[in-house]
């Protein structure tokens, strides 16, 4: 849902989009929870604690405060905020120079794995001040652009989103030798997007998660393992999904019946295909293509 809105008339503007991810997010992605920018109009606070949650956010004007750890950070334009949400904390925009701040609310087991080395860097400061500012606010344009979606497509896009703001934090804090790609790493994402490429062209083949084992000289395990740390999704689940997206779409744009289109996006088995519909979208492929489908009359 995209809004713009008052959070408290006269005092704040904000443009944001609030998402709630789905179970499959949940359950194997890094996943957004709110992101957009606030100008505040009027000096105004913001109090929270025990949220599941982690906060970035760019200052682009202005300057404020942040509370955490019992500590109060003073911020201004060209620093950046990164706060673990389950402690208390609370940020206050200044009354002389009131900020306009762009941020996003995030959650997954990465995030909680690198903000232990974020801390580790930055010597538990959530405050750091990077030489630019327009790479990381572009990044969380880039997720609200994905978040207005709302497909599992731009969740898992959104995931690699948010892999990327860590890891460019990251370099800043931890350092960039640490973290810097080098040649291998150029090698290993071009591997990548062709590993992804055949599947969205293949994915409609039985047994292609061996054939790609095969193809890259490895074991399947070990192919779903390093697919899931590079994207949050194991191979085999990113198969069935582009799968289950095809079919979706052959329901509502063919007029192909429904046992068709589920053999030819690649279901062995139609109950597999009703299954994650009926849990997905709460009804049933012809409900669902009646629903969808312009061309059928009710």
């Amino acid at each position: 849902m995209n809004q713009e809105f008052f959070v408290e008339e006269g005092k704040t503007s904000s443009d944001r989009v609030i998402h709630t991810p789905s179970s499959f997010a949940r359950k194997h992605l890094s996943f957004v929870q709110e992101v957009g920018e606030l100008t505040s109009l009027k000096p105004h606070s913001c109090i929270r604690e025990n949220l599941k949650s982690y906060l970035f956010f760019v200052v682009k004007e202005g300057k404020g405060s942040v509370t955490t750890g019992g500590k109060v950070y003073e911020v201004k334009k060209g620093d950046c905020v990164f706060i673990d949400c389950v402690k208390h904390y609370e940020h206050l925009s200044s009354a002389e120079n009131p900020w306009t701040i762009a941020w996003v609310h995030f959650y997954g087991e990465l995030p909680k794995q690198l903000y232990a080395l974020y801390l580790e860097g930055s010597g538990n400061s959530p405050v750091f001040t990077p030489e630019e500012t327009d790479s990381y606010a572009a990044i969380l344009q880039e997720l609200k652009s994905l978040e207005e979606k709302n497909t599992v497509m731009s969740e898992m896009q959104s995931s690699h989103k948010i892999s990327t703001l860590l890891m460019k934090i990251l370099s800043f804090v931890v350092g960039e030798k640490e973290l810097s790609v080098d040649h291998e790493d150029a090698e290993e994402e071009d591997l990548f997007e062709n590993l992804r490429e055949a599947v969205n062209e293949h994915c409609a083949e039985h047994g292609l998660l061996g054939t790609l084992a095969v193809q890259y000289g490895t074991h399947p395990e070990k192919l779903n393992e390093v697919f899931e740390g590079k994207y949050g999704i194991t191979l085999s689940d990113y198969i069935v999904n582009r799968r289950y997206n095809n079919a979706k779409e052959a329901l509502r744009f063919t007029i192909k019946p429904v046992e068709e289109v589920i053999a030819e996006a690649g279901f062995s088995s139609a109950d597999q295909f009703v299954s994650m519909l009926d849990g997905q979208e709460h009804m049933s492929p012809e409900e669902y293509r009646k629903k969808w489908a312009q061309w059928v009359k009710s």
